[in-house]
Parts: C-alpha cells; sequence; structure tokens
C-alpha cells in the first residue's frame, strides 16, 4: 500500500551487517527505504491480518515508488558502496532497527537450509544447495549472513583464527575512538563450521561491553527466541532466505543509559495502562462520553530527541515468504530458530 513518508534529503544506508544493494536511510535515522519485488510488499501488507507475526517484524509504515521525480525519493549512486544499483522500482519504508544506538552491533542470521522459493530457476537452487551444503546451514539450519560489531580501542584484536582477516573489513568510527569490524558472507560461509559457531556468538559480543550486559544480553535474546519459536509454531507460512536480525548498543556507557531509558519507558507504559484501566471503569458507571475527548494519542517513542535502544531482535527479509493455510508450521526456519536459541544457551553458560 503505497503511502506518504516525510521527503527531503535521502542517503545510502551504511550500516547493513549484509549486503543489500539500494537501501536508503532519512535525515533523522529512523527510517528505512529497502527496494523491494512486489511479492515482498504484498507479504508485509498482508501481515496486517497476522499480527503475531507482524509484531517480530520491523515496523512497516508503507511503500513508496523509486527513482520518481514526483515521490521526491531518488536513489543515490551506489559507485563507492561496493553494490550494484538496485533495478527494482519499488521501496519498503520500514523502521530503522539501528536508530537510537550510539554503536549499533548487528547479526544477520540467514534461516533454514532449503533458501529457495518454488519460483526459483534450477540453476540458482543448485548453487543455494551448495552453499547450504558447504556451511552451518544444511547442519543447523542457519548460519551467520554477515556482522558488523564496534570494537573499542582497546578491543580491536579478533576472537579465534588470524585466518578470519580475510573475510572482515576494518572501518575506522570518526573521532578515533575505535573501529567498526565488517564480517561479509564469506565469514558465515567458509569461517563458521559447526564445530565452532560458538566463536560467531563471542565474537559478535566482544565490542565494548562488560560481562554482566552481555549476559543480559543473551537472556533477553533466549526470551525473544523462544516468543519467534511459538509464534512460527502457530502459524502456516514459509520464507525462504528469511533473516533473524540481532542489533545490540556496543559502547558501555551508552548501554547502562539505554537500559535507564528503558525503565523509565517501561514505567509510562504502566503509567499508560493504568490511566486506561481507570477509565474503562469510570465508562462502565457512567454515559459513555465523545470518544474524541476521550481518547489518549500514543506517541511513538522514537520521535523522542533523546530515544535510546538497548537491543533489537526481529524477523527481517521477505522476498520469498508466503502463507500457507492447511500446510502447517515453518519447519524450515523453526529448526533454525530453535538451534540459534540452544547456542545462545550454551553461550551464556560459557561467559
Amino acid at each position: 500500500m503505497p503511502t506518504d513518508i516525510p521527503t527531503g534529503a535521502f542517503k545510502c544506508f551504511e550500516k547493513a551487517a549484509a549486503g543489500h544493494a539500494g537501501v536508503l536511510t532519512d535525515e533523522s535515522g529512523s527510517l528505512l527505504i529497502k527496494p523491494c519485488t512486489s511479492a515482498e510488499a504484498s507479504f508485509y501488507d498482508s501481515c496486517l491480518g497476522h499480527p503475531s507475526f507482524a509484531s517480530w517484524m520491523p515496523k512497516y509504515i508503507g511503500t513508496v515508488t523509486l527513482n520518481n521525480p514526483e515521490t521526491s525519493i531518488p536513489i543515490p549512486s551506489t559507485a563507492n558502496t561496493g553494490s550494484k544499483p538496485s533495478t527494482l522500482e519499488t521501496g519498503l519504508v520500514l523502521q530503522n532497527l539501528t536508530h537510537g544506538f550510539t554503536k549499533p552491533c548487528i547479526l544477520d542470521i540467514k534461516l533454514g537450509c532449503r533458501l529457495w522459493d518454488d519460483f526459483t530457476p534450477q540453476e540458482k537452487r543448485d548453487r543455494l544447495d551448495q552453499v547450504a551444503k558447504e556451511s552451518t546451514s544444511a547442519s543447523l539450519h542457519w548460519r551467520v549472513a554477515g556482522m558488523r560489531v564496534y570494537k573499542p580501542a582497546d578491543k580491536a584484536a579478533i576472537l579465534g583464527s588470524e585466518g578470519k582477516l580475510k573475510y572482515v573489513e576494518v572501518q575506522e568510527e570518526e573521532g578515533g575512538n575505535g573501529v567498526y569490524w565488517g564480517f561479509n558472507k564469506l565469514y558465515g560461509r567458509k569461517a563458521i563450521q559447526e564445530e565452532n559457531v560458538a566463536e560467531a556468538v563471542m565474537e559478535f559480543l566482544d565490542s565494548g561491553l562488560n560481562r554482566e550486559q552481555k549476559r543480559g544480553l543473551l537472556r533477553r535474546w533466549i526470551e525473544k527466541l523462544q516468543g519467534i519459536t511459538e509464534m512460527l509454531e502457530e502459524e502456516e507460512s514459509r520464507m525462504y532466505s528469511a533473516s533473524l536480525l540481532f542489533v545490540y548498543e556496543g559502547d558501555e556507557e551508552a548501554f547502562e543509559k539505554a537500559s535507564e531509558y528503558e525503565k523509565i519507558l517501561d514505567q509510562e507504559i504502566q503509567r499508560k495502562k493504568e490511566r486506561e484501566r481507570l477509565r474503562m471503569e469510570k465508562e462502565q458507571n457512567e454515559e459513555e462520553e465523545d470518544e474524541e475527548e476521550e481518547e489518549e494519542e500514543d506517541e511513538d517513542p522514537e520521535d523522542d530527541e533523546n530515544f535510546k535502544v538497548v537491543e533489537h531482535l526481529k524477523l527481517i527479509d521477505f522476498a520469498h515468504a508466503t502463507w500457507t493455510p492447511g500446510q502447517g508450521p515453518d519447519e524450515n526456519a523453526l529448526k533454525g530458530v530453535r538451534n540459534v536459541n540452544k547456542l545462545f544457551g550454551e553461550v551464556l553458560e560459557q561467559i
């Protein structure tokens, strides 16, 4: 469903963990515009009828037409990004999951052993099957598709084999306060195998955080992964090459501030719920008042200039997703989610 979004200057999004050509962000950094197929746009629209599933997706604003002068959404040149320019004409307008972080650390985990849908040509099926066979996709039903980790100046060393360095691009942080390690798709295909998957999680957490902050993140994600598992067990869908996207605050001080902000936000939510409960009780005893006077307009926390986030975990990438009523849950993806959850529990015991 096309929608109006804030117009103005848009720029290439440079914080992605896995490569997607032509992704843009707005001036505020709160929105992403991702080129998409009509099938992916239709899936997002259809999620209005699947609120439980939608709750685990980035907030969906709508779609826009790309490279159309009337929309004010031109695609900047990708000459310096290493990505091929997108030829898609429609863009999804989504919540930017890295907004609100000082040093966002990002992990993209691609789900499933089978990575292609029923409309994929045989040649591509064979190629994707080979990728799965050579990586943890076949054995664990998931693999690391990409990773971006903030490293303070005193934590620039990389865990594990020095051979991993060929899969890493180092980006200097502005002000010389550290660097970002960008792990490309070959890291998850070549460097990480079933016997050393814990290294990938340890590497992802090797930022500026202390031990208790890392343990807190793992506990939160374990709980959320269980929630995603329970949701997928109730839905009848198929999503091939979809991903789990993990984002967390990699700066120790900013992490603590975000934790405090989160507590204040939770308290405000509880107060709002209590006001709503009292309002409902009042309506039961009085004549119903004008709805416009009674309803409070919900404020989006992301509109707060002091908006801060501890972590996110969402499902992303639905170019090959459909609803399949009568066919049961998506075990191809579910096995991956369960195995990731199991691994996070094992890493929690080690930290």
